[in-house]
């Protein structure tokens, strides 16, 4: 062979690889966001979703990555970061994060993994692996183990927990440890 031949060969090799490795990086992240054999509708990274009716006050997330599958009119994302605002006000009521949320109906949406939310009007800050947000029912709620820590200094760990965020009513099923401030005693 000559050398033209020889270069031929190398630049069509070459570009095989090429294509190889790019066409194995692209597959390698659909392949994480297939599951149960479902294939995603898209993929979208550093993305916006808003969760709830036009007629409420929405819980507005931002991702670094959502996939959605519209089968089953499933949403997840992957270490969002919320708000939602006040009623009647343009005020940011609650803002949290965790490690992934998934969502079936745009009213309610699973957060789990590091999930931590703070509620500005009351000052406290829930902490949890997993919550449940319910835009029907304004409401928080969580069977497993949950903390709550007021600006006051108050704690509390409970096991199963609901916040009714309408009327700031916090419900518990078993309290596990707590410790109140000074000023929460005396008065």
């Amino acid at each position: 062979m000559n050398k033209k031949t020889v270069r031929a060969v190398m630049c069509v090799f070459f570009s095989l690889f090429l294509m190889l490795c790019a066409a194995s990086c692209s597959r390698a992240g659909l392949e994480k966001a297939v599951t149960d054999g479902e294939l995603p509708d898209m993929i979208m990274t550093d993305a916006s979703y808003t969760l709830g009716k036009p007629d409420r006050t929405p819980l507005r997330m931002q991702a670094g990555t959502i996939t959605i599958y519209s089968e089953r009119n499933r949403t997840v994302l992957e270490t969002p970061v919320f708000t939602q605002k006040a009623k009647d006000s343009d005020e940011i009521e609650l803002e949290g994060s965790c490690d992934r949320a998934e969502s079936f109906d745009n009213e309610r949406v699973t957060l789990e993994g590091n999930v931590k939310v703070l509620k500005k009007s009351d000052n406290v800050t829930i902490e949890c692996d997993n919550l449940i947000w319910d835009d029907k029912t304004s409401s928080l709620t969580t069977d497993g183990l949950v903390s709550l820590s007021y600006k006051d200094g108050t704690k509390m760990t409970a096991r199963g927990f609901k916040a009714l965020l309408d009327s700031n009513t916090y419900e518990f099923d078993v309290i596990l440890e707590g410790r109140f401030s000074d000023e929460q005693v005396s008065e």
